[in-house]
């Protein structure tokens, strides 16, 4: 069974270290390539939870590691504290993949005395620290092992995209010159009614809202690549400073970002409620349920909320309405010769967008690589800045630069994967629909 937490991931090194591009060779289909690809995927989404929900830990040891100097001022920690300590420390590292024994909850026989509890407490609140250190540790490094992960992982994509670029095009070909009427309208098949619906029904043109994917992946690949970059620049700027305090960190506003609406009740949607000082955007209704959500600033903010807005942004793949049910559905319309051609060509455009971002991978591998760097050096300076407003700010800018750098990536990949599918799916309807038809 696969372990989850950053501990757990670290140790089983699951990531691989070095891009790896799809291997040509016969055997290896669009289909069998795009498979690979999806698993892949599963694996990065792993990653990435497994990085965001080690933060949040940290966030929470932090509060103990306050407390516990807190608790130390007024003579230490009684043992009833201390027990309820024990219980929350240990369900922190659980959840993070430590195993038995390696975690560093204290004895309660330490707090038995008044005269031995501000020592006991004490070196509760240095095991604490050290903690915290070995989890920015095993972040640091997984995100590491991940950056280069990404860089194979794309390359399998775009090596995908070509691929199904060339059934598109033969499948374009294979419908020119084909009239006349379908021996069969429909056919049976339940992956392919739920994977290009909308409002739980087949489109009346499946080519028209292969436009609305490719637009959507133009917007994906500029505007809000666009947007995660400019963060991420200006948090390597604010990262280079020596004198920061956190109030006076700002979190940039996500402006106009193309073809994104704010969701005004995300409740009432079926969303949700972003985090505070957060507003939730959604872009179009794609096939298959699917949008790219935003949840970001709506204005710019300031100091310490400004620190959560900025670690809390993302950017996601998700579902267009949450409350929708999955279609029950499970036959498909036939679509005829001419409509063939419209799929062909629109997959195609889809699969060039995605290329594109061939361009910028390499810019954004090294914008992460860079901000990693900051990170190191943000909390080497954390723990050992005397200053407690100093130690404060460049806590707080680690916590920023391990959102910016699974930003970075995170939209262009998974739209890239959803796109992929979706071109995978349609070419499939295209092709089954052209059986039903005499030939030439």
């Amino acid at each position: 069974m696969r372990k989850f937490g950053i501990i757990a991931l670290e140790n089983e090194d699951n990531l691989p270290t070095d891009g790896e591009a799809v291997v040509e060779d016969a055997a290896n289909s669009a289909e069998t390539a795009l498979l690979e690809v999806n698993e892949e995927a599963g694996e990065g989404e792993t990653s990435e939870t497994a990085v965001t929900e080690a933060v949040e830990a940290v966030s929470s040891l932090e509060a103990y590691a306050t407390a516990l100097e807190a608790a130390n001022a007024e003579g230490g920690l009684s043992r009833a504290g201390a027990n309820v300590m024990n219980i929350g420390l240990e369900s922190i590292y659980r959840r993070l993949g430590y195993e038995a024994g390696q975690t560093n909850t204290v004895s309660l026989e330490n707090f038995g005395q008044q005269s031995s509890r501000s020592g006991a407490t004490s070196i509760a609140l240095e095991g604490v620290k050290e903690k915290i250190k070995e989890i920015w540790a095993a972040i640091i490094a997984h995100i590491k092992k991940a950056i280069e992960w990404v860089k194979g992982h794309f390359n399998k994509i775009f090596g995908t995209a070509e691929r199904l670029q060339k059934r598109a095009k033969a499948l374009s070909e294979a419908a020119k010159g084909i009239n006349g009427q379908p021996k069969e309208k429909t056919f049976e098949n339940e992956r392919l009614a739920k994977a290009l619906s909308i409002n739980g029904n087949q489109p009346a043109s499946v080519s028209t809202e292969l436009t609305k994917v490719a637009k959507v992946a133009e917007i994906v690949f500029t505007s809000v690549s666009d947007f995660t970059g400019k963060g991420a620049e200006k948090l390597l700027e604010e990262m280079g400073k020596t004198d920061g305090k956190v109030d006076q960190i700002t979190a940039l506003p996500v402006g106009t970002l193309a073809g994104m609406a704010e969701v005004a009740n995300p409740q009432g949607a079926g969303f949700s409620n972003p985090p505070t000082g957060l507003t939730l955007y959604r872009g179009a209704h794609m096939l298959g349920n699917k949008t790219i959500i935003v949840e970001a600033p709506k204005a710019a903010v300031s100091g310490a909320p400004a620190v959560e807005a900025a670690a809390k942004t993302s950017v996601a793949l998700g579902a267009f309405d949450p409350k929708a049910k999955e279609t029950s559905k499970t036959t498909v319309n036939v679509v005829d010769p001419g409509e063939v051609g419209k799929i062909a060509d629109e997959v195609v455009t889809i699969c060039q967008e995605v290329i594109k971002y061939k361009a910028k991978l390499g810019k954004a591998g090294d914008l992460k690589s860079k901000i990693v760097t900051a990170a190191e050096r943000a909390g080497k300076d954390a723990n050992t800045e005397e200053d407690k407003d100093k130690a404060a700010y460049h806590s707080a800018m680690q916590k920023i630069a391990t959102a910016a750098v699974n930003n970075i990536d995170r939209a262009p990949a998974a739209m890239s994967v959803f796109a992929l599918n979706v071109s995978k799916n349609a070419l499939d309807l295209a092709e089954q629909s052209l059986k039903q038809y005499t030939s030439k």
